[in-house]
């Protein structure tokens, strides 16, 4: 409000009108400056080299300036003001505050100006091979000389653009242990039994095997109220998208296994979340579920003709009380 008043209290002043006027100019001019700013350490960041970095930037924000339709959209707005303010005028309007012709020259010069630089070769296009070129000074793939070779050599095979195989499960998980030397194989419930509903009651405990605390009392909270089933073939599921649908492993009285896998892929990635469960349902307690649940996470990109992965684990057990439905 403060600047508003400012500017409307010198609205017929030169300076002001000419400060309004770069105002918008100026802040495309520092948003350039901060992409830039930004871009080449990233690619430095990603394996590029220093000065190949700063060529390939300075090419694009060269080139920015002409693919960029904001200059184009202010040059054209500034230079039908003049139309505009008087079709305002001619139709009985309030009239506008009048700028002076320096202030509007100068509205009209700066995106002109830009523009024209931008149209200028000051410097070579964007080559898009910024990654050409790896830390030891060798050649990759996609220059068509594989490391170090002579004009001669045979290019090499750049990796495929494909989604990363599943990841495998990470070692080292607990898991429960059976029950005594009377376990059976046979997780199927009598025919008695009928498919059963439970809904989690609370959440008991929430353990972090691996990752942070937090991201284990998220998955906690989403299990809250979560609503279970235990079917006719022995199978558990979840109306909850972290828990996959788990095969019964084992029955012991009271006491029940199970085990479930499922793989998610995406373009770029593959992520897979590993289950163990143990539920417990006496007559004289409240159905008991315990947990281990793990999920991996593959991210793998071709760039260039190099290949960037990263993998990200997480592991946690929780031991939740459910209530019959």
């Amino acid at each position: 409000m403060g600047v508003r008043i400012w500017f409307a209290s010198r609205a017929e002043t030169g300076g002001a009108q000419l400060l309004l006027t770069l105002l918008w100019p100026f802040a495309l001019l520092t948003q350039l400056l901060l992409t830039v700013l930004g871009a080449v350490p990233a690619y430095v960041l990603l394996g590029a080299s220093r000065d190949r970095a700063i060529r390939e930037v300075l090419a694009l924000a060269h080139d920015t300036l002409t693919a960029e339709p904001a200059w184009w959209a202010t040059l054209a707005v500034v230079l039908v003001w003049p139309l505009a303010a008087g079709v305002r005028s001619s139709a009985g309007a309030r009239p506008a505050v009048s700028g002076s012709s320096r202030v509007y020259a100068t509205a009209v010069l700066f995106p002109a100006v830009v523009l024209l630089v931008g149209l200028l070769p000051f410097v070579s296009k964007p080559t898009g091979n910024v990654f050409a070129e790896g830390h030891d000074g060798h050649a990759t793939a996609s220059t068509g000389v594989p490391g170090g070779g002579g004009a001669g050599g045979t290019p090499t095979v750049c990796p495929s653009v494909s989604a990363p195989p599943a990841p495998t499960r990470p070692p080292g998980l607990p898991s429960f242990a059976r029950g005594g030397p009377t376990a059976s194989g046979d997780a199927a419930p009598h025919q008695s039994d009928g498919p059963r509903t439970f809904r989690t009651l609370r959440v008991t405990s929430v353990e972090a095997l691996s990752g942070s605390t937090a991201q284990a009392q998220d998955v906690g909270d989403r299990l809250r109220g979560a609503r279970w089933t235990l079917h006719g073939d022995g199978s558990l599921s979840a109306d909850v998208t972290d828990v996959p649908v788990l095969r019964g492993s084992g029955v012991d009285g009271t006491t029940r296994w199970f085990t479930g896998q499922r793989t998610q892929h995406t373009d770029v990635g593959a992520t897979t979340t590993w289950t163990e469960a143990r539920l417990v349902v006496g007559a004289d307690q409240s159905p008991r579920l315990d947990l281990i649940r793990a999920a991996t996470l593959v991210m793998r990109a071709v760039v260039d003709c190099r290949e960037f992965t990263s993998t990200s684990s997480t592991a946690q057990r929780f031991s939740l009380t459910l209530s019959g439905q």
